[in-house]
């Protein structure tokens, strides 16, 4: 087997830099790099006004940055964008410089900038993300809501992509107006079928059919479901049982080939806890950076152990807190070690999944069974143990012939180890 090693790093010099350090002149850099491209953006206003461009041979200025000096479309139709644009309005090139505002947010607010508006709307544009900015303008100039349409697309059978497609998280609606957004899907035969059910049911209440409102309804449902799921969210929560709190708290006791932090421990989070830690952290990654700036990312969260949960760390809400996918990795770094980690990753990039134990269920009344007229036994995997309550099991039970009795004491579970075959009774 080839041993792997670690790539060489390209610059020898930051790899022997601090944090602090890498941090400061990574700082230096990008503010030289606002600088330059407020430079650049006034050099392309001048050499537009003058029509350089056409004197050297090119059709356009689009095709002169395009072809003399190989910049992409899209870098040279925003550069040529923004500079035309802070022509217009020069606090644009100081902005820039400063780095209060970047190209695609120019290029955004162009066509709404006007002598009368420009240093309110510029004022409110410092330091916004496209997402942002998008809400500003639909604010500042809002489109009507769009008709609600539910169409066939064409179906041309197109061959299959040479290579899978990595997924992606779909765009976010488009801001319309104030509160109001397009949403545009396509979706499949079923789901089409479940709108058109949907749509009659609920002729009644809603006699037009609006999408927009049955969607509206069934996001509704979906978060009531998975907020009870995710975070234990519920309109009628059930009160911890008595006794609760403390064997979340106390010291664990280690069984026999367990450590003592994880013995007779699961990785199941009491609903209670959950319930508590979802509200106070705002539904948001917790996680503070060196310099006090929380990350308060919402997607994919992830409740952590402040103290490790391995190291003996309580399941109580004051040692939980919400934490994005990247910083309860960046936390079980810290606590358990980066090389660790990374080999607990690379063995195991899924979820851990215990191996099946064998248990028997042995009927300690007579039992009616086919062919047999003594105790039945059934031996199943542990996986079945949590459908047991549900019908299914029973029916499946039922059709091979096998009827439990229901006195007290007739029927228990007992734990097999290295044999699936019932022990004998005694």
């Amino acid at each position: 087997m080839t041993a792997t090693h670690p790539p060489e790093p390209s610059n020898p010099r930051l790899e022997r830099l601090s944090d602090q350090a890498l941090l400061s002149e990574f700082n230096e850099l990008v503010q030289r790099d606002h600088h330059h491209v407020a430079s650049l953006l006034r050099y392309i206003d001048v050499i537009d006004r003058r029509k350089l461009w056409a004197r050297m041979g090119y059709s356009s200025l689009f095709d002169f940055l395009v072809r003399r000096y190989h910049m992409s479309e899209s870098a040279a139709g925003k550069r040529i964008g923004a500079s035309r644009t802070a022509g217009r309005f020069p606090i644009l090139f100081a902005m820039v410089a400063r780095g209060e505002i970047h190209l695609s947010g120019i290029h955004l607010l162009k066509a709404h900038l006007t002598p009368e508006n420009n240093e309110q709307m510029l004022a409110l544009a410092k330091h916004k993300t496209i997402r942002e900015l998008a809400e500003l303008v639909a604010r500042l100039a809002p489109q009507p809501d769009v008709p609600t349409m539910l169409r066939a697309l064409p179906n041309p059978n197109p061959p299959p992509p040479p290579a899978p497609i990595p997924p992606r998280r779909d765009p976010d609606p488009t801001p319309l107006a104030p509160g109001r957004y397009k949403l545009q899907v396509t979706i499949n035969q079923s789901t089409r079928d479940k709108l058109r059910e949907l749509q009659d049911l609920l002729a009644h209440p809603i006699p037009n059919g609006d999408l927009a409102v049955i969607l509206e309804r069934a996001l509704d449902a979906l978060l009531i479901q998975v907020h009870k799921r995710k975070t234990g969210i519920t309109a009628k929560p059930r009160a911890p049982r008595a006794g609760a709190h403390e064997d979340r708290t106390r010291a664990p006791r280690a069984r026999s080939g367990e450590s003592l932090a994880t013995g007779g421990r699961t990785r199941h989070l009491p609903v209670s806890s959950r319930r508590e830690v979802w509200p106070r952290d705002e539904g948001r990654c917790g996680f503070i950076g060196e310099d006090g700036h929380r990350c308060n990312a919402t997607r994919g969260l992830q409740f952590a152990h402040q103290q490790p949960w391995a190291r003996g760390g309580a399941d109580t809400a004051e040692n939980l807190g919400l934490r994005c996918r990247a910083h309860n990795a960046l936390e079980a770094d810290r606590d358990y070690g980066t090389h660790f980690m990374a080999h607990k990753r690379e063995r195991k990039p899924l979820k851990v999944r215990e191996p099946l134990a064998r248990y028997v269920l042995r009927a300690a009344a007579s039992v009616a069974a086919k062919g047999s007229d003594g105790p039945a036994s059934v031996v199943t995997e542990r996986s079945e143990l949590s459908a047991c309550a549900h019908s299914s099991l029973w029916k499946s039970a039922s059709s091979s012939k096998v009827r439990f009795a229901h006195s007290r004491g007739a029927s228990h579970w007992v734990r097999v180890t290295g044999s699936a075959s019932a022990p004998n009774s005694g």
